[in-house]
């Protein structure tokens, strides 16, 4: 549970995915430094399994924003 009644995340694999539920809504996200939450993708809540294809393209997204994000930092050292 996370602060507000009916919200709930969980991990959703061992690459550190996780996904955080509340009403009609799936939030996939992950945690950078213990402190960082990014979020790879929001979606309606449709089944109640996480659609395999939505994990991918979580992960895709938070591996390209990763990328650009160690790519800046190269550049500004």
């Amino acid at each position: 549970m996370l602060g507000r009644e009916g919200v709930t995340s969980r991990p959703l694999d061992k690459e550190g995915l996780f996904e955080m539920k509340c009403d009609k809504i799936r939030i996939y996200f992950t945690y950078q430094d213990n402190r960082l939450i990014i979020i790879g993708l929001i979606t309606l809540k449709k089944t109640q399994k996480a659609p395999p294809q939505y994990k991918i393209q979580a992960h895709v997204r938070i591996n390209n924003y990763l990328n650009i994000r160690s790519k800046k930092n190269e550049n500004n050292n």
